[in-house]
């Protein structure tokens, strides 16, 4: 009676495993709560094949569950800044002074960008700090720490 209660306990392991190695899939984990819903009923029903109904049912609605209910709750809050966004925040140097109105240069992260000063009425003069606050096109505004 507890030989099949076992099996399905390690098949709920492996699959366990195998989602910690590709996580946010859900698929394995799936698979590992199918086999431990299995492994608890395993204990009232004896037939294997009816078993194994129990596990593809229960592994399918948890694949279901977890992929397309839950999963789009649990990456919600994750926003990835990427490119020219990126640069937004960060910390550069003018490497050629930033005229009031017009344009200079600064080098961020060891690329030179075409920089306008966030207010126009002031010059920031080369050599000084400044941060990024926003990406126009092909150059980037920015304004003095």
């Amino acid at each position: 009676m507890h030989d099949p209660i076992f099996f399905w306990l390690i098949i709920a392991l492996i699959a366990a495993l195998f989602e910690l190695g590709h996580p946010g899939l859900f698929y394995f984990l799936s698979f590992s709560i199918g086999a431990g819903v299995t492994a608890c009923s395993a204990v009232w029903i004896g037939p294997f094949i009816l078993q194994l109904y129990i596990f593809i049912v229960a592994a399918i609605l948890s694949c279901l569950l977890l992929r397309y209910i839950l999963a789009p709750y649990l990456t919600a809050h994750i926003h990835y800044r990427s490119n020219m966004h990126a640069l937004i925040g960060k910390h550069a140097v003018v490497t050629k002074t930033i005229e009031a109105g017009s344009i200079g240069t600064v080098k961020v992260g060891g690329e030179v960008w075409t920089a306008r000063a966030l207010d126009d009425a002031i010059t920031i003069y080369k050599g000084e700090r400044v941060i990024i606050t926003q990406v126009s096109g092909a150059h980037v505004k920015v304004q003095k720490q």
